[in-house]
């Protein structure tokens, strides 16, 4: 995999790893995301500087695409480029700036999810995995957290699952987990939190439309956080 030499600006560097994962729109990394278009074009086109909290949420969805990069890489250009997790025993083990950026566990933690999360979508048509990225469903849920399930699109799938935490498409696209409840007479639903002190909105929902729910199937914690 070969990494221009010339990307001087975070923002090429971002826009070099959106596309090195396989994913060529900024719309799509929306969708699957939660990351606005506009917030990543602010962000390539060097509109606006990209913080440590974008790159770190940048760095999760790579990893669930199968790439493995640093933030310092991201931020400043040095570090670990991106690549695929194949590569990483037989490249990294002894690289000075991995042993910097993660240490010997944190690797074999990140490898260990990417099998898990490649197993569960090989096994599961229609798969969704997200990290979570907030701690609105905490303590069930932590920031960090890796969760994944079966998207259902029909209202009399979605029924079976009233009362479970999934993972919600809203009609705007936005993707998060929440509980799923509904209200008969609007044909709505409400989608409720668990951790009211959380100060990342939105929390409960109300009279939310929905494209799909994706009752959560698979769920790993991170041991070692970054």
């Amino acid at each position: 995999m070969l990494i221009e030499k010339n990307l001087t600006h975070s923002g090429d560097r971002l826009r070099r790893a959106r596309i090195l994962a396989g994913i060529p729109t900024r719309r799509e990394f929306e969708k699957k995301y939660r990351i606005s278009a506009n917030t990543l074009q602010g962000w390539e086109q060097g509109k606006n500087p990209l913080s440590r909290k974008g790159a770190k949420r940048i760095i999760e969805a790579l990893k669930i695409e199968g790439l493995i990069c640093s933030l310092e890489w991201l931020i400043n250009g040095t570090g670990v480029p991106p690549r695929p997790f194949e590569m990483t025993h037989t490249e990294f083990t002894s690289s000075t700036d991995l042993e910097n950026l993660f240490n010997a566990m944190n690797l074999q933690e990140e490898q260990a999810i990417y099998q898990e999360l490649q197993t569960f979508k090989s096994h599961n048509p229609n798969a969704i995995i997200i990290t979570v990225s907030d701690n609105a469903m905490e303590p069930q849920f932590r920031t960090g957290d890796y969760i994944g399930g079966v998207r259902l699109t029909k209202p009399e799938d979605i029924q079976l699952y009233l009362g479970q935490a999934c993972i919600v498409e809203l009609a705007d696209h936005t993707i998060i987990p929440r509980y799923i409840h509904t209200d008969q007479e609007s044909n709505t639903y409400t989608l409720s939190c668990t951790n009211f002190q959380s100060i990342t909105p939105p929390l409960n929902i109300f009279n939310a439309r929905i494209l799909s729910a994706a009752p959560i199937l698979w769920h790993r914690k991170k041991l070692v956080r970054t």
